[in-house]
């Protein structure tokens, strides 16, 4: 289930829980907490309307100095989302020391007929059908997936093996750059496009 609490993060919502319940029972609350998704208001700059976005996403981290691990952070200076680093570095290529940047303005090259380009020259180039960004976006997953406890647990409830994790969770970002990409804002156009989506999966 899903419950919204006013709160900047986690730890506001683990510390005021305490204060509000009793003892045990906020010892239960806090036990069933999967994640938290921190929902602000902003103000489209193109639009000048008031319109609500996910800045982040955290999951509790167990016994050690921080309560809770952030997994996804949504920078709205850029629109671009990232992984954080974790605090300590992984293996010795220091690929889990650095942020791994997921958004289409981080997928390394541009790619415009048959010739690549650096990021960002020319300006107007097309990411979304190169074959980098899928390796780059692929990467992002993966580092999520590493990062994230939930989602491996929710493989193995489904019975996944780690690769179609992967594999689901590039499609599906996919599908949401799409909508994004499209315009496509109402509930009827998205209820039609997720269905479909769904439906050829399975086929």
């Amino acid at each position: 289930g899903i419950t919204s609490f006013h709160g900047s993060g986690y730890q506001d919502v683990a510390t005021r829980v305490s204060g509000l319940l009793q003892q045990e029972v906020a010892k239960m609350f806090q036990a069933t907490i999967a994640s938290v998704v921190a929902v602000r208001r902003i103000i489209d700059q193109e639009t000048g309307k008031m319109m609500r976005r996910v800045f982040e996403v955290q999951e509790p981290a167990g016994a050690g100095a921080d309560p809770a691990r952030t997994i996804f952070k949504w920078d709205p200076q850029t629109d671009d989302y990232y992984v954080p680093a974790p605090t300590q570095s992984g293996g010795a290529d220091g690929s889990r020391g650095a942020e791994v940047w997921a958004g289409p303005r981080h997928y390394g090259a541009r790619y415009v007929g048959s010739e690549y380009y650096d990021d960002g020259s020319p300006a107007s180039a097309d990411v979304w059908g190169s074959p980098q960004r899928e390796e780059a976006l692929r990467r992002s997953v993966r580092a999520l997936v590493e990062r994230s406890v939930r989602l491996t647990a929710a493989a193995d409830l489904l019975g996944w093996t780690r690769d179609r994790l992967l594999t689901e969770l590039v499609e599906r970002t996919k599908l949401l750059e799409d909508l994004k990409r499209s315009g496509i804002r109402d509930y009827a156009n998205i209820s039609s496009r997720l269905t479909y989506y769904y439906r050829s999966r399975r086929s």
